[in-house]
Formats: structure tokens, C-alpha cells, sequence
């Protein structure tokens, strides 16, 4: 791995990014001096070539941690560009900031008011196991962390629509319960928020965007998030083709959860096919699950919403046995770094829409009570695309 940050046989840090020597200083040093590794203490070498950046190499095949993870020109490239960025903004920062206690090497350390904060700018797929340790070192000395991912990460299946691996997927924080990843391209200099509206699949969600150039925006991104549009525009066309995809999906393919509800069905002498336009409603919050959004709401309402009027439900066992659901792995819950929303938020915003809806009405003490069954119309493909169109449209 290309190092940015050596330090000498007296132990003086060489940051080949600061306002320092020119190429003829470095080529004297070269020739002079030893330059070391901070973190493994091997040897490396001065390289001044001009084809990529001036950078520190690993003269042998060190057993060094940093050499088990590839980096990619954007990494470098990212890296340089954010610590440019920051700098001139007036931001204390330290690239390739070693930090001896966890024995971990964080891409960009910044001193803030309140507390430190490392930055991973992280182009390309590492295990999850290590992405997890090495949140947790800088956890245990109150550091937080971003894990800042690379542009060509972000991959669109179509509009609106992305493909999400579950190393991205982990590193989503949730802000003010509001899902949010973000990305740096070093091709656009931009960054852009991606904020998922819902899991389509266990590696697709739909989401909505924001792109701004790293030219307009400050530090603060890491603390504040912009405004983005959510119109029901932006993104109702690609859920309306994924829920015909639901829909018309063929038996034979169904995953295990999907069997699982289509038993359900079975059992109370419904057609899978033709769930409620109710069922499939996108939320935020929901990113939390792996699990297809229709699949749980179908389960919820299948389990309790589907009853006569007047039913009273109780949340305390509705969310009981949503994670039992989970416990038996018929649903999933996403690996995350960090404190999400729990499954009593993602419950109460399904119902919240449905009290909008006039399904349920809510109760003292955090239950609710059924106002109509939720109607299972057995009817033909295009009139049960009807009703989803015309239901987003009504209430969002």
C-alpha cells in the first residue's frame, strides 16, 4: 500500500502532502536517509515518479496490516483530495494519523470541538469481521468514525435503483433515524448522499440522491445532512415496476421468507399475487431489514391486521413476535456500525401510514384498533397496478 506519511531514524514524520520540500530536497533526502513504516516499522522507499503521486512503498513484502488491504489510484487520489479540501477549510487534520494504542492507521484524523473523528475513505471491499474491529478500536478511545465510501461504490441498477453490498450497507449511519450513506468521487469531485427509501432485495434498495461539488460544501457535511427531494416523481415509477415484479414473480423462485407468507396465504385462502396495494409501502426506517419491505408488511398484516373491525392491537406483542420473525431467520436484519432504529420504530411507521390510510386507529398506551379489514382483491394484473399507482398517489 502507497503511503503518503514515513517517518525518519529520528523518528520525525515526512508528509510527502504538506508545503515541504521540492523534488530536488526529496531526491537528496532519498539518498541520505531511511525512511520506516509508523505502523510496522518496515523500511520503505521514497518514490518520485510522475505517474502517480509521490508516495512511500514497502521496500520488502512486510508483514504489515496495511498491505493485506488493496488500494486503488482513487484511494490515494480520494485521500489527497480530502485532506486538501479540509485544510482549506480551516479543519486540523492529520493524514495517515497512526495511533499507537489500536494499533490502527486511520486515512484522515481530524481534532474537533467535541471529539475526534477518523475518517475511512474506503474504495474497495474489505471483510466485514475487519470493517466491524476496526470501528470498534476507535470506539474504545471515544473516537467516532465515517466510513466515507468510494464514488465507483455507488451502482445504479436504474433509476432510483442501486445496487448495495452489505459492506455499504453496514457503514449507513442513521441520523436523526434517517439512513444515510455517503460516497466521494474523485472522477466528479463530488460527494453524494445516497438515502434508501426501501429494500427491494437483500442487494437492492430504492433510494434517492444527492450530489454536491466538494468545492461547495464544508465539513460540516459530516454533522449536517442537505435537503434532498423525495417527491413521489423521483422515485414512484421504479417502485410501481417492483412491485409487478412482486407480483408476478414465479413460485419457483421464491426465497424462503417469500415461501413462508405464500403458505400463510394458503392457509387463509388467499392468492399471494394479490396482496393489498397496502402491502409493499416504502420507509426509511426499514433499511434496517434485509428482508423485502413487502415481505414483513404482508407478515404484519396476514398476523394481526387482518381481523375484524374493532380488533384492538397491542404493540408490545406485535414487536415480540416481529422478532421472533427474526430470531428463526425467516426475516434478517442488516449488520450495521452503528446505532440504528429498532424494530418498534419500523412497526409504528407502517402503522402510522396506515392510520392515514383510516385501516387503524391509534390508542392510549400504544395500541391500536383495526377500523377495516384490509381488502385482498382478487383481481386481474392491471387492476391490482391500478390500485398501487392510485394508493402512492393518495397518500404520499
Amino acid at each position: 500500500m502507497a503511503l503518503f506519511v514515513a517517518i525518519n531514524t529520528q523518528g520525525h514524520k515526512c508528509s510527502l502532502l504538506d508545503d515541504g520540500p521540492s523534488l530536488m530536497d526529496l531526491k537528496a533526502r532519498r539518498s541520505k536517509e531511511k525512511f520506516y513504516c509508523e505502523m510496522c516499522g518496515g523500511e520503505v522507499v521514497l518514490k518520485l515518479g510522475t505517474q502517480v503521486a509521490w508516495h512511500f512503498a514497502h521496500k520488502q513484502a512486510a508483514d504489515c496490516p496495511l498491505n493485506h488491504e488493496p488500494e486503488s489510484i482513487h484511494h490515494q487520489l480520494g485521500k489527497m483530495q480530502l485532506y486538501y479540501w479540509l485544510k482549506d477549510n480551516q479543519t486540523i487534520v492529520h493524514c495517515e494519523h497512526y495511533i499507537s494504542k489500536i494499533q490502527q492507521r486511520a486515512d484522515l484524523f481530524l481534532q474537533l470541538k467535541d471529539a475526534p473523528l477518523a475518517i475511512e475513505y474506503q474504495c474497495s471491499t474489505i471483510p466485514i469481521e475487519l470493517l466491524a474491529s476496526r470501528t470498534r478500536g476507535y470506539q474504545s478511545l471515544n473516537i467516532d468514525v465515517i466510513w466515507l465510501l468510494g464514488g465507483e461504490r455507488l451502482k445504479a441498477a436504474e433509476k432510483n435503483v442501486y445496487k448495495l453490498s452489505t459492506m455499504d450497507a453496514m457503514v449507513c449511519r442513521y441520523d436523526q433515524q434517517l439512513p444515510t450513506l455517503l460516497y466521494y468521487n474523485t472522477r466528479t469531485d463530488c460527494f453524494v448522499f445516497l438515502y434508501p427509501l426501501a429494500t427491494l432485495t437483500t442487494s437492492r434498495i430504492l433510494g434517492v440522491t444527492k450530489t454536491l461539488p466538494r468545492n461547495l460544501v464544508s465539513p460540516q457535511l459530516f454533522s449536517y445532512k442537505p435537503k434532498v427531494s423525495m417527491a413521489l416523481k423521483d422515485w414512484i415509477q421504479p417502485w410501481l415496476k417492483q412491485k409487478e415484479r412482486w407480483r408476478t414473480k414465479p413460485l419457483a423462485i421464491f426465497t424462503h421468507e417469500e415461501r413462508y407468507l405464500y403458505t400463510m396465504c394458503r392457509h387463509k385462502r388467499k392468492l399471494f399475487s394479490c396482496f393489498p396495494a397496502f402491502v409493499g409501502i416504502p420507509m426509511m426506517a426499514s433499511f434496517i431489514l434485509s428482508t423485502p419491505t413487502y415481505v414483513w408488511q404482508m407478515w404484519l398484516v396476514l398476523t394481526f391486521i387482518d381481523r375484524p373491525s374493532g380488533t384492538i392491537l397491542h404493540l408490545k406483542t406485535i414487536t415480540q413476535a416481529f422478532s421472533k420473525m427474526i430470531q428463526k431467520s425467516i426475516f434478517h436484519l442488516r449488520p450495521s456500525l452503528y446505532t440504528k432504529p429498532s424494530i418498534k420504530h419500523v412497526v409504528t411507521g407502517y402503522f402510522n401510514f396506515l392510520i392515514r390510510a383510516n385501516i387503524l386507529a391509534p390508542l392510549a398506551e400504544n395500541k391500536y384498533q383495526v377500523i377495516q379489514p384490509m381488502e385482498w382483491k382478487n383481481e386481474d394484473l392491471d387492476t391490482l397496478l391500478k390500485w398501487d399507482n392510485d394508493v402512492l398517489r393518495k397518500y404520499y
